[in-house]
């Protein structure tokens, strides 16, 4: 009997704990929630100095650190997509961006340049982007 009683309060304690492991789970995803929630007000600060940087690059010449720029602020856009913490017309304008400093950077042979950049991850799921800035249309009637 001493062993059936212990068993059934084994059982009755374990019923117990499970929920404290629920809570534990639920804790750590509302932390995980609660840091991503922190960082938002800070993507569009981020997106307009990566951006900023990216334009003073251009300006003396350094093409390739101006590219990159231009990637890391379409990237920090992207990011903040699907809260719409920035405009679509700024990820636009990112984009497009990049694609005149490939042009910049690469003279004559940027087309080749530039499509392969288009094949790159980072601008999949801007095809809203792509029609506002208008570099798909440009860099399918551009000569081969």
């Amino acid at each position: 009997m001493r062993n059936e009683y212990a068993r059934a309060l084994a059982k009755e304690v374990q019923k117990l704990w499970m929920p404290t492991r629920d809570i534990k789970k639920l804790k750590e995803a509302q932390t995980a929630q609660f840091a991503e929630l922190a960082a938002e007000p800070q993507r569009p600060i981020d997106f307009q100095m990566q951006y900023v940087q990216a334009l003073s690059e251009g300006l003396d010449e350094r093409h390739g650190d101006s590219l990159l720029a231009f990637r890391n602020a379409l990237r920090t856009y992207k990011s903040g997509k699907p809260r719409q913490l920035i405009e679509a017309k700024l990820g636009a304008t990112a984009r497009r961006s990049i694609f005149e400093s490939v042009r910049r950077q690469h003279g004559e042979s940027y087309v080749d340049k530039a499509r392969e950049e288009l094949a790159d991850s980072l601008y999949n799921g801007l095809e809203e982007e792509a029609g506002l800035s208008g570099t798909a249309k440009s860099l399918a009637h551009a000569p081969r």
